[in-house]
């Protein structure tokens, strides 16, 4: 078994594609151009929700609608997990995650998505079962999806020290691939954008209501446009965040800027993948196999071959 291994590992990086090889190109993860160190360490703890997009839309191939990535909501929440681990380590910091999408089941519950973990959950349980959360799928309620995560910090549990809530900054962090659904056809009806009507008009509200609650917002836009939802951040060119999927960890960075809210050391992302392109399902099965006995697999199914199984978690 081990030999066995060993050699499809090293005619992986014999071709550039294992960890490091070779300059990013091609099916590989690039090791190189990765953002800065964390050049100061956050002291006052935070308040962070996580707003995450379940939607049917992540893993979409937007070339071919008929295909999709199984590797990208692994992906989401392992970049989720990665994120959380190394960057809300000051004591006293608490972490919440909403799920939102729009289909039937969340319709007839009436929220548009479901809360994953409560804010103040502590972080290592969310760390160890974040990439255990199943994916709703269905449209993007953006806008819902925000009141959600509105409404549950105000639903917050007392801290048992008064004066830590005075100066603990709030922290919405929108994690989406899409645009938020708003439409009117024989299919579905409503708009569920916080920025624009069907229209096309501006809105204010949910902004409003981020500002009334103290609520500073960032975006982390995966393969899609982030000025969707520019209405929602101070400022558009720091608070939204463009990676193109969430294999591309070279591309993040920090989106709270100065204030270093969600700052982490660029190797903490990578993920170590040994990279193997197979072409017959026999041959996937047997590399799948020997994968899994080492640890979770994390990237599958890459455009639409099989592409990698990852020994990193």
């Amino acid at each position: 078994m081990y030999l066995l291994f060993s050699l499809v590992a090293a005619a992986v990086f014999a071709q550039g594609g294992g960890n490091g090889g070779g300059n990013g190109g091609g099916d590989g993860i690039s090791t190189n151009g990765l953002g800065s160190a964390c050049e100061e360490t956050r002291k006052k703890p935070l308040d962070v929700f996580f707003l995450v997009d379940g939607s049917s839309s992540i893993g979409k191939n937007n070339l071919n609608d008929t295909y999709k990535d199984p590797s990208e909501w692994p992906g989401q929440l392992r970049f989720i997990k990665q994120l959380v681990k190394h960057s809300l380590t000051v004591e006293g910091d608490r972490v919440g995650i909403w799920q939102f999408a729009l289909n039937n089941d969340t319709m007839n519950n009436e929220k548009l998505g479901q809360l994953e973990f409560a804010l103040g959950t502590p972080v290592d349980h969310i760390v160890e079962n974040v990439q255990g959360m199943e994916q709703l799928m269905g449209g993007t309620p953006t806008r819902d999806g925000i009141e959600m995560v509105i409404r549950m910090f105000q639903q917050a549990p007392e801290l048992d020290n008064e004066d830590s809530e005075e100066g603990r900054d709030r922290l919405l962090v929108i994690i989406t691939d899409g645009n938020p659904t708003c439409r009117d056809d024989e299919v579905y009806s409503g708009c569920h954008d916080p920025c624009h009507d069907l229209e096309g008009n501006a809105l204010t509200e949910t902004v409003d209501m981020l500002d009334d609650e103290g609520i500073m917002t960032v975006v982390i836009g995966v393969n899609n446009d982030g000025a969707k939802l520019q209405c929602l951040v101070e400022d558009p060119e720091k608070n939204i965040v463009k990676i193109s999927d969430f294999h591309s960890f070279d591309e993040y960075k920090d989106p709270t800027g100065d204030e270093n809210l969600l700052c982490v050391n660029p190797e903490e992302l990578e993920l170590n993948c040994c990279r193997v392109s197979v072409s017959t399902p026999e041959l996937f099965n047997m590399y799948e196999i020997q994968c899994n006995k080492y640890s979770r697999i994390e990237c599958l199914h890459r455009r639409g071959t099989i592409m990698g199984l990852a020994i990193g978690v």
